[in-house]
């Protein structure tokens, strides 16, 4: 016997049943298609007795790695107590990398990553999952074809401005933004683009709305995290690595996650080769 994970939607309205239905075919065949240990495994996909579609996959006990972020993290008005390991966090952001540049090898746009749709094994392995609203080259998604689908904060600027002509220049680039956001979050316990401080006669709902996320997204320039965690040693390396992926000009960004995976591989592998110099003069 296996434990498995069942993602089951009651609705009472048959049209909108039908499309979670539709997401949910995408996400089993999307997911199949990939085959990747770094992506979340489905099992099946269909609708009970009653007409309410399901989607049954593996299980994770290490739970969403939005929560693993959570339980690293005190109150994050207080982010400077993150407790911080630059060799683990590396290894952990590379990680989350992989996943998408996997699917972008194969094609393949999540469209929707965040920390919430990862899922770590026992072992603490992060693996994508929720591929309900990608999309694959040349394969049009009719639920996507109006309007902006996605998580605020996570999105890209040209996703919001609905600009189709740089999405379709800048393929990868929802991708390699809500990446860049999803690392910011690993390194500083908050996002880039929500107001944690607001000031007395400032609601924070308010403040935090889905057009004020909206705007900062494609207006403002988030602190890089080295300044949100001076304590924590974050290399300009691997700032510069974060805040390139959230570049507004997308031709100043990663073309892919695949290239995003390769800096934070080779600046992994340079600050190890730093400990060992420094460890062998320590010697001497």
């Amino acid at each position: 016997d296996r434990k498995v994970a069942i993602k089951i939607a009651t609705i009472p309205s048959e049209e909108k049943r039908e499309f979670i239905f539709r997401r949910f075919q995408r996400e089993y065949r999307l997911q199949a298609a990939l085959a990747s240990e770094r992506s979340l495994i489905t099992h099946i996909t269909g609708k009970t007795a009653q007409g309410n579609p399901y989607l049954v996959m593996e299980y994770l006990p290490g739970g969403a790695l939005a929560d693993f972020i959570g339980r690293q993290n005190l109150p994050k008005q207080d982010p400077q107590h993150l407790p911080f390991d630059l060799e683990q966090t590396l290894s952990l952001a590379y990680q989350v990398v992989a996943a998408p540049a996997e699917a972008h090898r194969r094609g393949i746009i999540h469209r929707d990553i965040k920390s919430e749709n990862y899922f770590l094994t026992e072992d603490g392995r992060p693996k994508l999952g929720d591929f309900g609203i990608a999309q694959r080259d040349n394969e049009p998604n009719p639920d996507l074809e109006e309007g902006v689908c996605g998580t605020p904060g996570c999105m890209s600027p040209e996703r919001l401005r609905q600009d189709a002509g740089l999405q379709e220049k800048h393929r990868y680039a929802d991708d390699v933004f809500a990446l860049g956001v999803l690392l910011y979050e690993i390194l500083t316990g908050r996002s880039p683009f929500i107001r944690y401080e607001t000031k007395a006669d400032e609601n924070p709902a308010i403040m935090n709305g889905y057009y004020q996320i909206m705007t900062r997204t494609m207006f403002e320039d988030p602190p890089a995290p080295g300044h949100i965690r001076p304590d924590a040693g974050i290399s300009p390396a691997l700032d510069r690595i974060v805040m390139r992926a959230l570049a507004r000009e997308k031709g100043d960004s990663f073309a892919s996650a695949d290239a995003m995976a390769t800096a934070l591989s080779t600046l992994a592998e340079e600050l190890e080769r730093a400990a060992l110099e420094n460890s062998q003069v320590s010697e001497d």
